[in-house]
């Protein structure tokens, strides 16, 4: 992995994120000062803007926990989203934009970041399903906000979902 400290364009997309890792990233951020938090809040509310922009040229996704230096806020307590990103993934076919899809299987369509797998593309063994990843997610955010149909899904639809991949 070519990833490093100033290597940010993953970090120019809008995410969301789980109540389970909506709680490492507020831990993440409680270490943080004040001056610290003060600048990620004003980073966050200009991104709000942003993103509800008329014009597509003024909506420059950018996330809120990206410093000046392309450093990362909350570097450890960062979302699973954000640890994955450079990784060579297989998503559902036409899960992702056209212009991302580096490869195509029968099990879906791959993408990974440019600046990894510079010499030869990513082998089979290399690929995480990031579907499978998503599934896996779910059932933890389902384990800790158990009964809370308003933070995540049932336990009906996570089964479901679990049990339909191979």
């Amino acid at each position: 992995m070519r990833c490093q400290k100033g290597c940010d364009a993953c970090c120019h997309a809008w995410l969301t994120v789980g109540p389970v890792e909506a709680d490492a990233i507020r831990a993440g951020l409680a270490q943080l000062s004040p001056g610290q938090r003060a600048a990620v809040r004003a980073r966050g509310e200009l991104q709000l803007a942003r993103e509800g922009a008329a014009d597509p040229a003024d909506a420059r996704p950018r996330c809120a926990m990206l410093h000046d230096d392309g450093s990362c806020a909350i570097y450890a307590h960062r979302p699973l989203v954000c640890r994955t990103q450079g990784h060579a993934l297989r998503y559902p076919a036409g899960f992702i934009p056209e212009e991302s899809v580096r490869s195509r299987s029968a099990r879906g369509e791959v993408t990974w970041c440019p600046l990894n797998y510079q010499l030869a593309p990513p082998q089979a063994a290399d690929v995480l399903d990031a579907e499978r990843v998503d599934q896996i997610l779910a059932l933890v955010t389902l384990r800790e906000v158990d009964g809370d149909r308003d933070r995540a899904m049932t336990r009906e639809s996570v089964g479901a979902l679990a049990a339909s991949t191979p």
